[in-house]
Formats: C-alpha cells, structure tokens, sequence
C-alpha cells in the first residue's frame, strides 16, 4: 500500500508539530516515534495508544543531575535504574535504550560507564525488561514494576529537614 504524497507530508508536518519543545538531543528519536506512529495509524495497522510527546525542557522539573544527588547508591546498576526511574517519572518516557540512558549519562555530567552490563544486570534482578521492540536497530528496555519499587523504597534518600 503507498500512500499520496500529500497523506506524506501531511504527516511529516504533524510529526513536527507534535515534537515541538522537545529537548534537542531527543527530538529526532521523539519525531521519528510520532512519524511511525501516524504511518502507522495511516495504513490501518494496530500498534499499541500513543501519547502526546511530552517536552523535555530542562527548566520543567528537576534536572537529571539533581535526581541523582538523590540516589543512595554510587553502583552503576543502581544509577543506571534509577536513570530510567527518572525517564519514567520525569520525562513520562516509558521505554528507552542503551543510548538514551548514555545521553542522560552525558547531561548529568556523571562518569560513565558499560551500561549494556548495567542493563543486564537489571535485568537479572527483575528491576528491567526488554520490551522486545527496537528504534533505529536498538533494543528498548523499560524499567519494571519492581525496579520502580526498588528505586522508591531502597534507592531514593529521603528528603533533609528543611527540603
């Protein structure tokens, strides 16, 4: 099935309408996951709800850096959980890969790390998942029920008096 190219460019157009405001580093994975979706949603095909991109502007909550000043834990499968914690809970982005979680890495300044061990590890744990899916040939993961548990009861140091 081919689609006109104005059905095309219709698209494109709503794909960039809806990434608008997005972080810049994020923005092509955001449009492209918008245009896939409206190609989709176009040829009839079933993929699961999407929901409107959040923006990602770093004025808008608490940075990455600040979270992690948070976390109890300086080992890199914790860091690494508690990363996708903030993926879930900050920037309402529910699945990400190995380089997403290297990009916040980099934004936090934090020294890095072999996040494909830190991943499975997670993984082994129960506090991950792979989700089974893939963006731009990369393997989606997705923090689990138990691993934001984990993050809330074990991870996250409670706030000082005065905070």
């Amino acid at each position: 099935m081919s689609m006109k190219e104005d059905d095309v460019a219709r698209l494109v157009r709503e794909a960039i309408d809806l990434t608008k405001g997005v972080q810049e580093e994020y923005r092509l994975a955001a449009f492209q996951e918008v245009l896939r979706h409206l190609m989709a949603s176009e040829l009839g095909e079933v993929r699961r709800p999407m929901e409107r991109v959040q923006p990602l502007e770093r004025g808008a909550g608490e940075s990455i850096g600040e979270f992690l000043r948070k976390v109890s834990s300086k080992a890199h499968t914790d860091i690494s959980l508690a990363m996708a914690y903030y993926f879930l809970k900050h920037r309402n982005i529910e699945s990400f890969t190995v380089s997403d979680l290297d990009a916040l890495y980099s934004e936090a300044r934090h020294p890095k790390t072999n996040l494909n061990l830190a991943v499975i590890g997670n993984i082994k744990k129960g506090f991950m998942i792979d989700t089974g899916e893939k963006r731009e040939s990369m393997k989606l993961f997705a923090i689990s029920r138990l691993g934001e548990d984990h993050v809330e009861t074990t991870l996250l140091k409670p706030p000082s008096v005065g905070e």
